[in-house]
This record gives C-alpha cells, sequence and structure tokens, in this order.
C-alpha cells in the first residue's frame, strides 16, 4: 500500500519529500482506523497537552539552530541535502540504546538541509531547522499522548518542512 500511496502523491508533482508524506498518510490511517482516540488523543480532564515552557522553548530552538547550520553548511558543500539526516540517523543506531532521553534530530537536519539547498544560504538553513526543533516537539506532545498507534512526528515535520522549503524559498 505504501509503494502505491507514494506513487500517487509523486504523480500530483507536488514538490515535496513523497516518502515522508506517505509515512504521515499511512500513521494516519492507521491512527483512525486502529486507534479509538482520534488524531490527537483524548487527554484526561486538566491535563495540560503542551507542558513546555521558556527554557525548554529556548533550548529546543538553540539545539536545532546549532544543528541546522551544521548541516547547513554540509549541504551547501556538497549539494546533497540528506547528508545531515544520514548522518542524524546513522547516530540512533549507536546512541539510542545506551540513552533512552536521546533526542531524534533527522527531521531537524533534513528540513535544514531542503531549506538550505533551495534558498543557497546557511542561515536560511538554521532557521528552519530551528523550526523544525520547534514543531517537532509540538507535533510529538500534540500526536503521541494518549494514544495505542504511533504517527512519526519526524516524517510530519520532514513534510511540512518540505512543502515550504521546495515550494517557496
Amino acid at each position: 500500500g505504501g509503494l502505491l500511496l507514494n506513487q500517487l502523491i509523486v504523480g500530483t508533482g507536488l514538490k515535496a519529500d513523497t516518502i515522508a508524506m506517505t509515512v504521515v498518510t499511512m500513521g494516519i490511517v492507521v491512527r483512525l482506523v486502529f486507534g479509538r482516540q482520534g488524531i490527537f488523543g483524548k487527554y484526561p480532564a486538566g491535563e495540560k497537552k503542551f507542558n513546555f515552557g521558556g527554557k525548554s522553548i529556548a533550548f529546543t530552538l538553540l539545539y536545532g539552530f546549532a544543528l541546522a547550520s551544521v548541516v547547513s553548511y554540509a549541504v551547501i558543500a556538497t549539494g546533497v541535502n540528506s547528508i545531515g539526516f544520514t548522518v542524524s540517523a546513522i547516530s540512533l543506531i549507536f546512541l539510542y540504546p545506551s540513552a533512552s532521553n536521546f533526542p531524534v534530530t533527522h527531521h531537524i537536519s533534513m528540513v535544514a538541509g531542503f531549506a538550505a539547498l533551495a534558498s543557497g544560504n546557511v542561515i536560511v538553513g538554521a532557521l528552519f531547522g530551528a523550526g523544525a526543533a520547534l514543531l517537532g516537539e509540538y507535533v510529538n506532545r500534540a500526536t503521541n499522548t494518549h494514544v495505542k498507534t504511533h504517527l512519526d512526528m519526524p516524517a510530519v515535520v520532514i513534510s511540512i518542512g518540505s512543502l515550504i522549503a521546495l515550494n517557496f524559498l
């Protein structure tokens, strides 16, 4: 089903990361068919959905900007928009088993790569990466709490970031 869906998305001619869009679409379908909590889950009365403050937001923006700056430079130097994604994804293989709170970053590096290559500017890539980091926190908290299925946060962020970067930069 995923290959067929990806081919349908590719056939639209839409400039975006069609694989990420396929992952998101399949995740939403699974959530609606097998989950009973809707796309965003059902929070108990009185529980805050977005329980993060200024320090957390500042840290997220800072590490997103820093990572995306390095990635954007490498992308512009090599002309390969997925070089940062590769490093971020490989880092999970080595670090995740020993550090369960190790953050995923491939959504940041992929969006930064798209923006840097589309704009030719490291700062634009870094700003997109910082935005991707913050959007990732929001998406994860909005879609993967109090639910029984998983909606891939990096794929959601990459879909949105690639749509914006590839169509408006």
